[in-house]
């Protein structure tokens, strides 16, 4: 049978490939602005396509309301590119008028040949002693570069975020739980390949681009919202379907 988590798909790159394994109910519009990003063969169909460094490559899609007024979430990606050089967005959905999104998903410098995902994302609404929660641990991967690795994070109703690497749990952060409440502020676009403050021009008011921050060279597949923390169970159903082309 298909795998058919109980929840709705909020975003995705490729929205018509989700029908064999989501109930699906609403779509953002894709993306409204590329910047040196192209399409070429990913994981499955076309992937976004980063660029050299000096291109400064990312691309911007426009959050939903759904979107906007998540309580609990998944975000879902692969990603394949060579090493990066700083700190580089991935997938952020971001903050108009602060330094960090709403969530920040990016590679962190690392050791040569060790990749190292991070997570900083707001909790609460912007209380101020957890916004900038940070998901730390072993999230670092020594295969990751130049092959395709699904990174997964999860924020639940009881403000544990989780993050997942080809569909194993490497680290788990507690927030201050407040299930009923949008866990997001001032929504800006969601940002592709970069973070947001390095979109041109800003996309927030808070910073403008940062000398340690960099732009995605490689490949983006995947990418999916949902408007729940999948399960253990989901995530490695999804992780290995995905992989295998389904």
């Amino acid at each position: 049978m298909p795998f058919v988590p109980d929840c709705a798909i909020l975003f995705s790159i490729e929205p018509i490939r989700i029908r064999i394994f989501l109930r699906p109910i609403y779509f953002t519009p894709l993306f409204n602005f590329f910047k040196g990003m192209t399409f070429s063969p990913g994981l499955k169909g076309q992937a976004l396509q980063g660029a050299a460094a000096a291109n400064k490559a990312y691309a911007t899609a426009a959050p939903s309301d759904a979107v906007k007024n998540l309580k609990a979430y998944t975000i879902s990606f692969w990603v394949n590119t060579p090493q990066n050089v700083g700190a580089t967005g991935l997938v952020s959905i971001g903050h108009t008028t602060e330094f960090w999104a709403n969530v920040n998903i990016f590679l962190d410098n690392g050791a040569a040949g060790t990749a190292v995902f991070k997570t900083i994302f707001r909790n609460n609404n912007n209380t101020p002693a957890n916004y900038q929660s940070d998901i730390n641990g072993a999230q670092t991967s020594t295969t990751a570069f130049n092959n395709w690795t699904n990174y997964i994070v999860t924020y639940d109703t009881a403000g544990v975020v989780r993050a997942y690497m080809n569909g194993s749990l490497v680290s788990t952060k507690t927030g201050t739980p407040k299930p009923l409440a949008a866990q997001f502020a001032n929504v800006g676009p969601i940002v592709f390949g970069a973070l947001h403050f390095m979109t041109i021009p800003s996309s927030t008011s808070g910073a403008t681009d940062q000398p340690w921050a960099g732009y995605l060279s490689g490949m983006l597949d995947e990418v999916r919202i949902y408007n729940k923390a999948l399960t253990p169970i989901e995530i490695s159903a999804l992780s290995v379907l995905e992989r295998r082309g389904n």
